[in-house]
């Protein structure tokens, strides 16, 4: 008996992604093998859930079928490689999709999202998952294949799709840069007032801007709980033509009034965070942020953080710089 056990395992093994015995998913994804030239590499990233944007465990799974499935057909699979919202509009960042892509260190980059679905009533509302899966060719950018896959979920998919483990949305502010339509960019300088920039919880904060007089200036905090908000401009201070090409917020004036103060997200944990702050020829309209007065973390998610890319992504003649910093009592 045991000889026979060890026997079907073998089979059974080979049925997982084998070529001669795929089904179902793995199928689809041999595929994208099949259509890859002799020799190309590829890196898988990560397969996010389409409306939020977020990069969840239950995604990993899926990613991690992926890889398994293209390695045992004997593609080199490169190493994980964070590539922003690539999965989304590459042509978003100034950099073009062409360097986004040879980031990835490989021939081919497979990107996905998912999303949940429930069948009828009659057949229980079981939930389902839905599974877009690409491939790209980075010299060219073209699609070598396009997988769109249903499968059953299992019992306790609830907790791995809760378990968050970042939003490319999210990274993908930090990294949106100027395009090719951003041909008169204002200069921009930014600085924080500590060196290295580590905030002790609750201790205020001041960032020192210099740019061109006229131009429109947005300051975007992209948190540690994969939110984002708009610090300047809000309630108390307009969107204005900048008079001169100082900036300080916030500013003296309302010192007494108005303090920008950061919080670690736990107590005992030190976080890293920034600070996007845009310079602007033109209005850019970020009202649909919220502004975290009198509160903390009051960032917006999802959509609201993929309209973000969006808005930068179709806007002229804006420059803007990155400030990182760290929150936490290792900053005491």
């Amino acid at each position: 008996m045991l000889a026979l056990f060890s026997a079907l395992f073998a089979i059974v093994s080979l049925m997982v992604c084998s070529p001669a015995f795929a089904v179902g998913f793995e199928a689809e994804i041999g595929k994208i093998a099949n259509r890859m030239r002799k020799g190309e590499t590829v890196a898988v990233s990560p397969v996010y859930e389409e409306k939020s944007g977020d990069i969840t465990a239950l995604g990993d799974r899926w990613r991690t079928r992926v890889e398994a499935c293209l390695s045992d057909r004997g593609v080199v699979v490169k190493s994980r490689k964070d590539l922003g919202v690539i999965q989304d509009e590459m042509e978003m960042f100034g950099s073009g999709r062409r360097n986004i892509l040879e980031h990835a260190g490989a021939d081919v980059v497979v990107f996905g999202t998912y999303a949940i679905e429930y069948g009828p009533a009659k057949s229980g509302k079981k939930p389902m998952i839905r599974l877009v899966i690409k491939a790209l060719r980075v010299t060219d950018g073209t699609v070598v294949k396009t997988v769109i896959f249903r499968e059953d979920l299992f019992p306790g998919w609830e907790q791995q799709a809760s378990l968050k483990k970042g939003n490319v949305y999210h990274r993908g502010i930090q990294a949106i840069a100027p395009g090719s339509r951003s041909r008169n960019r204002p200069k921009i300088k930014a600085r924080m007032d500590r060196k290295p920039a580590c905030y002790p919880p609750g201790m205020p904060a001041v960032i020192a801007v210099e740019t061109e007089p006229g131009a429109h200036l947005y300051i975007l905090g992209v948190a540690a709980d994969h939110t984002v908000s708009l610090f300047y401009p809000n309630r108390r201070m307009g969107n204005q033509p900048l008079p001169s090409g100082n900036f300080r917020f916030p500013p003296l004036a309302l010192a007494e009034d108005v303090q920008l103060v950061f919080y670690p997200l736990k107590e005992d944990e030190l976080c890293h965070e920034s600070i996007k702050v845009v310079a602007s020829r033109k209005p850019i309209d970020f009202s649909f942020l919220p502004v975290p007065e009198d509160q903390v973390y009051a960032g917006a998610i999802g959509g609201d953080m993929k309209k973000v890319l969006e808005v930068l992504r179709t806007a002229t003649d804006w420059n803007e710089v990155v400030l990182s910093y760290w929150v936490g009592q290792g900053c005491e």
